[in-house]
C-alpha cells in the first residue's frame, strides 16, 4: 500500500455492488471474472488510501466482508464494506475521490447526476466490457445526456471493443440528432491477471492434480458450457477428429469449464459419443480454481474458439499464456491484441457474413436466443483449426517456443501490476483536468427529448462485422467435407440443441451441402440456393462452414 505522506490528503475509493462479489470468484463467468480482476488494478494503482466497497443488502455485509478478508491483495489496505443504501450519502459528504462502476450502463448516468445534485468532486471509472446487449442502447443514451465530465473514464478492454463502443455512439448520435459527443474520457487498457499464480508448473504434478494421465498430451478447451453465451464446441470437435489421425492415439481433447447450461453439456456428451470419441475425449464441468489452473499447466496447447458478440477481450487466453501454454483462438475481438499469430500462438481465420436485418427485432427477442443467432453465423475454418492443431502435436520445438513466447508476452502486457502502471498513468494524466471544478460537462436531458430521426442504429454486423477476420469472398471456393457428405440423408450429422432448432433449416443445408460436392465458388453456391430468402441463404453457408460441413478454400492472396 502507498503510505500517504504528510502534504498529501487521504485519497479515497468507493466500489459499486456489481463488482463486490467477483472478489470471491464464485462463478467462473467472463464478466465477473474481469471486473473482480479490474477492480485488484484500480486498487493497485496505489492512488487510494482508503476502499469503501459497497453490499447490496443488509444481509450481505457479512459474507462480503468475509470475502474482502479472503484477498491478499487487499491485506494491508484500508478496506471497508458499507450498505449500498448509504452511498447517497456518503456520496453527499464528499468522501470519494474516484467511484468505480464496474458496468457501463445507466448507474454511470445516474452517478453524474447525483454528483451534480449534491455538487460532489469525485471521478466515475466504468468499464465497457460488451454492448451486445439490447439495453446497452439505452445506457449509452442516458451517458450522452447525463452530465459527465472530461476527467470521468470509461475504459474498453480492447481496441476492437472501443472501435465498436464509437460505432454504436456514433449510430445513436445520428438516430437521435444528439448535439453533443461522449464527453467522458474513453480508453482501452485491457484486463489484467496475476502471472505469478497462473504460472508454469509441473506437468506431471498438475496433471495428477486434475485427474489426467501423464503420459498422455492434452489439447484443452476451457470455458463456460453456455453455447447460447459463450462458444460452440462443435468446431472443436470437428478440428480434433480431423487431426486425430495424425497427431496420434496419445492426444486427448479436455473440454471443461463451469456447466452454466446443463443442456449443452449433455448435447457435447451426446456429439463426442456420436463422433467416436468417448475414449479420447475428457469433460469436466464445474472446473474449480485450482483445478483451472492445473488444467492449464497440464495442457500442451490451449483451444480459444470464441464466436460471441459478448466477447470483447477474452481472459482464459491471456491465463494459459500466463502457465506458458501455446494458444490457437479464432481471430476474433480481443484475441486479435493478446495472441500474437506465430509468437505465442495461432489464430485461426474467423469469418463474419455481412447481413442486414436478420436479427431486426433484436429488442423483442430474448438476449440468449440473439446472440446465439450471432455466433452461429460467426464462422471459424475449421480446416485451419484442425493444421494448427496437427502443427502444434508434431512440432515440440515450434510449440515449445510459442509456449515461451506466450508466457513472456501474458507477463510483460498483462500482469496486474503493468496493467495498474497503465490504469494509473491515465488517471494521474487526465485527473487534473478536473481540478478546481472546470471541466465540461454536458446540460442533462431526458430520453423523452430525443426523438428518433432515422430508422435504425444500424444492424448487429454493422457493429461487430469487424470483430473477425473477414467476409467470405465471393471468389471463396466451398467444398462439402467429409463429415458434410454425411448430412446428405434424411439426418444431419450435426445435433442441433433446441435453441439452434429455432434458427436453423436441415433442408437447406442439405441442399447447400449437395451444391458443393465438388469445388464451388461461392457465388455460384449461393446461386444454386436462389429460390430462398437470401439472407437465411447466407447465414446458412456461415453455420454450415463453422461446423465443418463446408471447408473454405480462400481466393489466392486471401488468408
Amino acid at each position: 500500500m502507498t503510505v500517504p505522506t504528510t502534504n498529501r490528503r487521504t485519497r479515497r475509493l468507493a466500489v459499486l455492488p456489481m463488482v463486490v462479489g467477483t472478489v470471491a470468484k464464485a462463478e467462473m463467468r467472463g464478466a465477473v471474472f474481469g471486473s473482480g480482476y479490474m477492480l485488484r488494478c484500480v486498487v493497485e494503482t496505489g492512488l487510494f488510501d482508503e476502499i469503501d466497497i459497497y453490499a447490496p443488502t443488509v444481509g450481505q455485509q457479512l459474507p462480503y466482508e468475509a470475502m474482502v478478508a479472503s484477498q491478499p491483495w487487499l491485506a494491508g489496505r484500508v478496506v471497508r464494506v458499507r450498505q449500498a443504501i448509504h452511498l447517497h450519502r456518503h456520496v453527499a459528504a464528499d468522501e470519494y475521490d474516484v467511484v468505480f462502476a464496474p458496468t457501463f450502463s445507466t448507474e454511470v448516468a445516474a452517478l453524474a447526476t447525483l454528483r451534480e445534485r449534491v455538487q460532489a468532486r469525485f471521478r466515475i471509472v466504468s468499464m465497457v466490457y460488451t454492448i451486445s446487449y439490447p439495453d446497452t442502447e439505452g445506457a449509452i443514451l442516458q451517458n450522452l445526456i447525463a452530465p459527465l465530465r472530461e476527467d470521468d473514464l470509461l475504459n474498453c478492454t480492447s481496441e476492437t471493443g472501443f472501435t465498436a463502443v464509437l460505432t454504436l455512439v456514433g449510430h445513436l448520435r445520428n438516430k437521435y440528432r444528439v448535439p453533443v459527443p461522449l464527453v467522458a474520457d474513453m480508453t482501452a487498457v485491457p484486463y489484467g491477471i496475476d502471472t505469478a499464480w497462473f504460472a508454469p508448473g509441473d506437468r506431471v504434478t498438475s496433471c495428477l492434480a486434475a485427474g489426467l494421465d501423464p503420459s498422455e498430451r492434452h489439447v484443452l478447451s476451457l470455458g463456460r458450457f453456455a453455447v447460447v453465451d459463450k462458444f460452440d464446441l462443435g468446431p472443436v470437435i470437428e478440428a480434433f477428429v480431423r487431426a486425430r489421425d495424425r497427431i496420434g492415439p496419445r492426444w486427448r481433447l479436455i473440454l471443461a469449464g463451469a456447466n452454466t447450461h446443463g443442456a449443452y453439456a449433455e448435447w457435447v456428451r451426446l456429439l463426442v459419443a456420436t463422433r467416436g470419441l468417448q475414449e479420447c475425449v475428457s469433460i469436466l464441468t464445474d472446473v474449480t480454481d485450482e483445478q483451472k489452473r492445473h488444467l492449464y499447466r497440464a495442457a500442451d496447447m490451449f483451444v480459444a474458439p470464441s464466436d460471441s458478440p459478448q466477447e470483447t477481450f477474452g481472459l482464459t487466453a491471456i491465463e494459459a499464456m500466463a502457465c506458458g501454454t501455446p494458444v490457437i483462438a479464432s481471430d476474433w475481438n480481443g484475441y486479435k491484441e493478446t495472441v500474437v499469430h506465430g509468437e505465442t500462438g495461432v489464430r485461426i481465420p474467423t469469418y463474419v457474413p455481412r447481413l442486414g436485418n436478420i436479427i431486426a427485432p433484436r429488442h423483442l427477442v430474448d438476449n440468449s436466443l440473439m446472440h446465439l443467432m450471432v455466433a452461429q453465423s460467426v464462422a471459424i475454418d475449421v480446416g485451419r483449426l484442425a493444421d494448427a492443431m496437427i502443427l502444434l502435436a508434431t512440432d515440440d520445438w515450434y510449440r515449445g517456443r510459442l509456449a515461451a513466447g506466450a508466457r513472456d508476452r501474458a507477463v510483460a502486457q498483462y500482469d496486474t501490476h503493468v496493467i495498474a502502471g497503465a490504469l494509473r498513468a491515465v488517471l494521474t494524466m487526465r485527473e487534473t483536468i478536473g481540478a478546481g471544478g472546470e471541466a465540461a460537462a454536458t446540460d442533462g436531458g431526458s430520453l423523452d427529448d430525443l426523438v428518433p430521426t432515422v430508422a435504425s442504429t444500424g444492424s448487429l454486423w454493422d457493429l461487430f462485422g469487424s470483430f473477425g477476420t473477414r467476409a467470405l469472398h465471393e471468389g471463396d471456393t466451398l467444398v462439402t467435407s467429409e463429415y458434410g457428405r454425411k448430412g446428405l440423408g434424411e439426418t444431419l450429422p450435426v445435433y442441433l440443441t433446441p435453441e439452434m432448432e429455432q434458427i436453423l433449416y436441415p433442408d437447406l443445408v442439405r441442399a447447400l451441402c449437395r451444391a458443393c460436392l465438388t469445388p464451388t465458388p461461392l457465388g455460384h453456391a449461393r446461386a444454386a440456393l436462389a429460390a430462398g430468402d437470401e439472407e437465411r441463404i447466407e447465414y446458412t453457408i456461415y453455420w454450415a462452414v463453422k461446423q465443418g460441413l463446408l471447408n473454405v478454400n480462400p481466393l489466392p492472396g486471401w488468408q
